[in-house]
């Protein structure tokens, strides 16, 4: 989750900031096909780390969704920001 962090506050290069939110919504993360959901996970879903049926390092981390979901609104990403909600 860490290295999404940028997508909180701002200050990337829009390339970069693009290439981030592809990462983000990607299969490596919320958009992994065996995710129920595409809510930001611990860690990667193909992370060997991953663990599916636990919430440390699960599939679901609540605290971070919400900060996810409340900054990406603060941005003017509102669709972004219900897909998380």
């Amino acid at each position: 989750v860490a290295q999404f962090a940028p997508l909180l506050c701002g200050g990337l290069s829009h390339d970069r900031e693009r290439a981030l939110l592809r990462l983000l919504e990607g299969p490596r993360f919320c958009g992994h096909p065996d995710l129920a959901y595409a809510l930001i996970p611990s860690p990667s879903p193909v992370s060997r780390d991953f663990r599916p049926r636990e919430y440390w390092r699960g599939p679901v981390w609540p605290v971070m969704t919400w900060l996810f979901s409340w900054c990406f609104a603060r941005r003017g990403w509102a669709e972004r920001s219900s897909t998380l909600r």
